[in-house]
């Protein structure tokens, strides 16, 4: 129920609602999922009502089972009803399993760990590669030292698997990444260093 400006940002970057053809989310954490949906007349309902919304389907399955036990519900303070039930509801969704190619230039590989269906998304247009890692890392400090995890994980040695894989394969294909949780620059690179990584941002 934030109060922000952030769709009138959106268009003032040239980007309307009704102008998006694509929401992509690395995983379903309610921090992850703002501006699904709009609550409208007392109803949830897609914010870009052309957009098909990629999803994980394990991601999917493992917070529908939370929402629909009596011991865990509402899944995600709420906001998996919120802000991806009515996304199916209405058709927009597709659920995807990983590694999956999005099309000529994303591709979905699967980075469980932070959530079991945790996606990052790669990408490559015309040789020009980044990676949108959602929350394989959230801070600059854990690309320094990978096996330090954040605390909310589904499986903590996944996560620093993933970690470790998703940041050599940054290292070694030269992309920009984009995380999820770090502030500004808010993208960089990421450099080879021993058995380690150096951030540059």
């Amino acid at each position: 129920m934030l109060d922000t400006p952030w769709l009138d940002r959106l268009a003032a970057a040239g980007a309307r609602p009704d102008e998006i053809d694509m929401v992509m989310c690395t995983h379903l954490h309610h921090d992850h999922l703002g501006w699904n949906t709009q609550l409208k007349n007392g109803r949830w309902e897609p914010t870009f009502p052309k957009a098909r919304y990629v999803f994980s389907k394990l991601d999917f399955d493992y917070f529908q089972h939370m929402d629909q036990d009596p011991a865990t519900a509402p899944a995600e303070f709420g906001t998996f009803r919120e802000s991806v039930l009515p996304i199916v509801e209405a058709g927009r969704a597709d659920l995807v399993s990983g590694p999956h190619r999005l099309n000529e230039f994303i591709e979905i590989l699967p980075a469980p760990g932070h959530s079991p269906g945790h996606f990052v998304f790669k990408l490559d247009i015309a040789g020009s590669r980044a990676m949108l890692t959602g929350d394989v890392f959230h801070h600059l400090l854990q690309v320094l030292y990978p096996d330090w995890n954040f605390p909310k994980n589904s499986n903590a040695e996944d996560a620093k698997a993933s970690r470790r894989r998703v940041l050599d394969d940054c290292a070694s294909s030269g992309a920009l990444v984009f995380p999820g949780h770090v502030g500004a620059p808010f993208a960089g690179y990421i450099e080879k260093a021993g058995n380690s990584f150096r951030p540059r941002f």
